[in-house]
């Protein structure tokens, strides 16, 4: 059958039937790497997760075709073993009679080493996207996130992606905001902010909205929608200021 037709039937099977067409013809083939790439979740840093970036990150094939991403940062935790030999205990205490803090300064190494592997993974992957044109950012009040792999996550995604994006839904701790200030997103259309200002002074949240209202006003030839929402844990927050200059 021509490959024209076959991509016509591409658009009619379910996900389910295209994974199982997929070992018939390259272009079923294809038709199943688009779908099953085309929107990427990274929430966590198991082994799954890990998988799904050494695909997305080794395949430019498969980097391509991911359209719509959504990150929620994860606690980076230091790596320890769940079992300490006799001897290994031995030294620990040796250690320990010449640097108290030598336990804790061991888990510091082992976090910084933990979080330059993760922010590292971070780059590539954004370097690596070069078609996004969805990006949701989540951030759970209830998780004490590390800022720095959290920010690498913002500027750094919003800037590689400033040509592609056209819908972004953010849900960040007001203070970070003014990480917007410099970002230019010539193809946004559609945005949704989610508030969360936490226990900051009335002074404090309107110094964060002024920068973000820079953001919002190099969108005003493209943008078409917007949405705005609030958390309950935002105690100062009032919203009349900000509507009344944006």
């Amino acid at each position: 059958m021509n490959e024209d037709v076959l991509r016509q039937i591409c658009a009619l099977l379910s996900p389910e039937a295209l994974r199982s067409a997929s070992i018939v013809h390259p272009v079923f083939y294809e038709g199943w790497i688009k779908e099953k790439y085309k929107r990427v979740v990274f929430t966590r840093a198991d082994k799954e997760s890990k998988r799904l970036w050494g695909h997305v990150q080794e395949n430019q094939r498969i980097a391509d075709v991911v359209k719509c991403v959504h990150i929620k940062p994860w606690l980076v935790k230091p790596k320890t073993d769940t079992y300490q030999s006799r001897t290994e205990n031995a030294l620990n205490s040796v250690a320990m009679l010449f640097h108290p803090e030598y336990i804790r300064s061991q888990a510091r190494k082992r976090f910084e080493k933990r979080m330059e592997k993760a922010l590292n993974r971070v780059n590539t992957l954004i370097s690596t996207l070069t078609n996004v044109r969805e990006y949701t950012i989540e951030w759970d009040e209830s998780q004490n996130y590390h800022a720095r792999l959290f920010l690498s996550f913002l500027q750094p995604a919003l800037q590689s992606w400033h040509g592609t994006l056209t819908r972004l839904s953010i849900h960040v701790p007001l203070h970070l905001l003014n990480s917007f200030v410099t970002v230019k997103l010539p193809h946004l259309t559609d945005i949704h902010i989610c508030l969360s200002s936490g226990n900051l002074t009335r002074r404090e949240i309107d110094i964060h909205l002024d920068g973000f209202l820079v953001f919002l006003h190099n969108l005003k030839d493209t943008l078409t929608g917007m949405s705005i929402q609030t958390t309950p844990s935002s105690v100062h927050l009032e919203l009349s200021r900000f509507f009344r200059y944006l």
